[in-house]
């Protein structure tokens, strides 16, 4: 399989078929595409990642980048990919196809990208009818944003971090369970929707604002907005 190799200027791709095909009867053929963002000089990334109905796992770990592959059954959903690197910062954007079908019934949609941990990566997540885990312990996160629509999602930010850094997360109906570190600092400030959240090891301040125990005395915070929707939400110490 030939992956797909980015260099630093600005080139929107159509995933390349590789040949790697499997039956799947009713939903047809399954293209599995590999993506390679190769390293160069940026100091640090922003990631955006626009799903509109499938699987996303997100995982650290890659001597890229950006590394990953992509599975999918309809033309439709073939995915684009950009990448520019601007004033220091690489710029990487994967997003479905303009027509994308939303209903894809068994169609296959399914993205597995893996983040460098070389550098600082502002990270930008929006999916639609989607289950979604980000296994982000180990990354060098500079920000963190995720809207989600309908599905489950599973977020890890567990780990010794080492630079404060913000979390915006707003989910639209389905379950999400975050895991938190126990020896960083922690704040969650909530808005809640018709749905349950749950507090687990978290010390509430009152007024929707929940702390861990380390918050107090660690230099390093992770400051999360939520502004959660329907379903139950469930925030946990690791």
């Amino acid at each position: 399989m030939k992956p797909i190799r980015l260099l630093s200027a600005w080139v929107v791709l159509g995933m390349v078929l590789t040949g790697c095909n499997i039956s799947l009867g009713k939903s047809g053929e399954v293209e599995k595409s590999e993506i390679i963002v190769d390293q160069d000089e940026a100091k640090q990334l922003d990631v955006e990642l626009h799903l509109g109905a499938g699987k996303l796992l997100v995982d650290s770990g890659t001597d890229k980048w950006v590394e990953g592959s992509i599975m999918y059954s309809s033309t439709k959903n073939k995915p684009q990919i950009s990448y520019q690197l601007n004033n220091g910062t690489g710029q990487v954007e994967i997003k479905d196809s303009k027509n994308v079908d939303l209903n894809i019934g068994d169609k296959v949609n399914e993205w597995e990208v893996n983040l460098t941990k070389e550098v600082p990566i502002k990270l930008n997540v929006n999916t639609g009818a989607s289950d979604t885990s980000l296994n982000l312990s180990g990354l060098n996160l500079s920000d963190l944003s995720i809207h989600t629509g309908v599905g489950e999602m599973d977020v890890d930010l567990s780990g010794n971090w080492k630079e404060s850094f913000d979390v915006e997360l707003n989910t639209g109906v389905g379950d999400t369970h975050v895991v938190l570190p126990k020896d960083v600092g922690v704040i969650i400030e909530s808005s809640k929707g018709i749905g349950e959240s749950n507090f687990v090891d978290l010390i509430s301040k009152g007024d929707g604002v929940y702390v861990n125990e380390a918050y107090d005395t660690s230099d390093v915070i992770i400051s999360i907005q939520t502004e959660m929707g329907v379903g139950e939400a469930t925030f946990e110490i690791e």
